[in-house]
C-alpha cells in the first residue's frame, strides 16, 4: 500500500493548519489516528510503508504502525443499528424492490447527518427535506466528507466504477508536477448501517489511472475477480464485501468514496455539494458511474473494445 501511512502522518503533523476547529479537533484526530491504524492492519510489515515523524525521524514498516498509537472507541463516533433495526428500515422501501437500497445504476448521496441518512434509507431516499444540517459523524469529520451509495450483486456479478482520480500528495498526477487538489482520496467496499463495516479499500496511491487521472475499479467478490483479465484492462480490484450487508443479505453492500481537505481552489469535492440530489451537478467527472455485468465474458467483451 506505499504511502497510505505517510499520507495520515503527514495530515496529523499538519492538523492546526487543517482550519478545523480547535473543539472539534479531537474527533478530528481520532478519526485520522483510526484510519491509520486500519491501514497498517490492511499493510502488514511487507508493504514499506513509512511516515516522517513531527521531530524528522523517518519510520517505515512496523515502526511507522508501532508510532500510531490507538484511541479509545468511545471517542469515534461511529453507530451500527443492528441487523434488526436495519432490516426494518429498509422494509417497507425493500417491498417493492427486492433490492433495495441499491439502484440501477448506482446513486450516490452525500452524507449530512445519521438523522437525514435513516430518514432516507426508511423512505426511499424521499421525502426527508431539501436543506439537511451537515454535522458529521459515522465516517465523516471536519475534514472529511463522503458520499455512498448501496450495491447488490443481483444486478450484476460485477460492477465496474469509472471516474476520474482528484490530485493528492499520493497520486501519480502529482508525482508529475500536478496541483494538488485534494489532500487524501479513498473508496471503500463496506456492509451498511447494521454494522457500519468497512471490507476493503483502495486509495489514492494504489489506484491505477490513465495520464489525465481516469480510473476503472471493478468490484467483486475476490473468487469470482478474472485476475488476468483485470491486469490486462488495467482496471483496479475491489473486493465486495463476503458478508453482505451483514444483516443477512449476502448478496447487498456499500461503498463509500471519501475526501480529505480539499483546497479552495477545487471545486468538485463532496464537501462542495450542497442539497441532496446535487452530487452528480458538483462533483463532475469525479463522482463514479457504475455499470452492473453479468459474467466474465461480458466483461471481457467491454475489455475489448
Amino acid at each position: 500500500m506505499g504511502s497510505e501511512t505517510s499520507a495520515y502522518l503527514a495530515a496529523a503533523r499538519d492538523a492546526r493548519a487543517s482550519g478545523a476547529s480547535p473543539d472539534r479537533e479531537r474527533m478530528r484526530i481520532a478519526y485520522l489516528e483510526l484510519l491509520k491504524l486500519s491501514l497498517c492492519d490492511l499493510a502488514g510489515s511487507s508493504t514499506g510503508s513509512v511516515g516522517r515523524m513531527e521531530d524528522g525521524r523517518l519510520l517505515s514498516g512496523d515502526a511507522a504502525c508501532d508510532a500510531l498509537h490507538p484511541v479509545p472507541s468511545a471517542n469515534i463516533p461511529l453507530r451500527a443499528l443492528g441487523a434488526t433495526l436495519y432490516r426494518g428500515l429498509i422494509g417497507p422501501a425493500a417491498a417493492s424492490s427486492p433490492t433495495y437500497p441499491a439502484f440501477l445504476p448506482p446513486r450516490w448521496a452525500a452524507f449530512y447527518n445519521v438523522g437525514f441518512a435513516i430518514c432516507q434509507l426508511q423512505q426511499g431516499f424521499q421525502g426527508c427535506g431539501e436543506d439537511p444540517a451537515r454535522t458529521g459523524s459515522l465516517y465523516s469529520d471536519p475534514d472529511i466528507g463522503y458520499v455512498a451509495t448501496a450495491i447488490d450483486r443481483r444486478l450484476g456479478r460485477f460492477l465496474l466504477l469509472t471516474g476520474k482520480l482528484p490530485v493528492t500528495p499520493g497520486s501519480a498526477r502529482a508525482r508529475r508536477g500536478h496541483g494538488v487538489q485534494l489532500r487524501y482520496w479513498s473508496l471503500c467496499s463496506g456492509e451498511s448501517f447494521a454494522t457500519v463495516a468497512t471490507r476493503d479499500c483502495v486509495f489514492d496511491s494504489n489506484v491505477r489511472t490513465t495520464t489525465s487521472g481516469e480510473y476503472t475499479i471493478l468490484v467483486s467478490l475476490a473468487r469470482d475477480r478474472p485476475r488476468r483479465l483485470a491486469r490486462r484492462c488495467g482496471l483496479t480490484p475491489l473486493n465486495w464485501p463476503e458478508r453482505g450487508d451483514g444483516a443477512g443479505n449476502t448478496a447487498a453492500g456499500g461503498l463509500l468514496l471519501r475526501n480529505m481537505l480539499p483546497t479552495r481552489g477545487f471545486h468538485h469535492a463532496v464537501q462542495r455539494t450542497r442539497r441532496p440530489g446535487d452530487e452528480r451537478r458538483v462533483m463532475g467527472p469525479y463522482l463514479p458511474r457504475g455499470r452492473y455485468l453479468p459474467s466474465v465474458q461480458s466483461l471481457r467483451a467491454l475489455c475489448a473494445r
